[in-house]
């Protein structure tokens, strides 16, 4: 009887942390049916509880056509869990990217999966954001004539920007030369006055300026 009771504490408490949740929760099916949700799910796509129990993935996923639902259960059977981003439909008819979490779980003759979903709105406004603020910076390089890098010296991983790649007519599409290996780059007066100034930037901290 302690054990069961022990048991039966787990599970409400895990209950109610998925409740609780902040990310919507959905049990669903080997079918693809949802069987049940958490009070996120609900408000995440603005239907109720008992609207959305009884519908299918592809009811509210408009990039999952229900052939689909088949082969990817099959793959989840395999692999016990997968990641993906697809985009959901609210009730109101808006359309949301999300990402996707799916555990599966085979309990007593019964499969289905332990689905965990987040809206991703804001990572996609700032992923374009980034990527706009990328092209403008690449088009004002290209303007200029003037290329900008990083370089990881822990790994010696160099990173350069577009234009960098083309006044050095480096293949941009290439993994970048290594430090190490950019003497091919540069004349032997001008690899050393650049790896002096690294070296002492890399000592004091203070930047530094070189021509090359």
């Amino acid at each position: 009887i302690t054990e069961r009771k022990r048991v039966e504490r787990e599970l409400l408490r895990t209950q109610t942390a998925i409740e609780k949740s902040q990310s919507a929760f959905f049990k669903l099916s080997s079918t693809g049916m949802v069987q049940s949700v958490n009070d996120y799910a609900c408000h995440m796509l603005g239907y109720t509880r008992e609207e959305l129990v009884a519908m299918h993935v592809w009811d509210f996923d408009p990039d999952f056509p229900p052939e689909a639902w088949a082969p990817m259960w099959e793959q989840l059977r395999q692999t016990k869990v997968f990641n993906l981003e697809s985009r959901h439909r609210r009730k109101d008819g808006t359309i949301f990217p999300i990402e996707v979490v799916g555990n599966f779980v085979s309990f007593e003759d019964e499969e289905f999966s332990f689905t965990f979903v987040w809206d991703i709105s804001e990572r996609k406004l700032a992923e374009q954001a980034l990527l706009i603020s990328t092209e403008q910076l690449n088009e004002a390089q290209r303007v200029a004539r003037l290329g900008s890098w990083e370089w990881d010296a822990e790994t010696d991983t160099p990173t350069w920007s577009k234009e960098l790649c083309v006044i050095l007519e480096v293949d941009p599409t290439k993994p970048v030369p290594k430090l190490s290996e950019q003497h091919t780059l540069y004349t032997a007066e001008s690899m050393h006055r650049m790896t002096a100034a690294i070296d002492t930037s890399m000592r004091t901290g203070a930047p530094y300026e070189v021509e090359l």
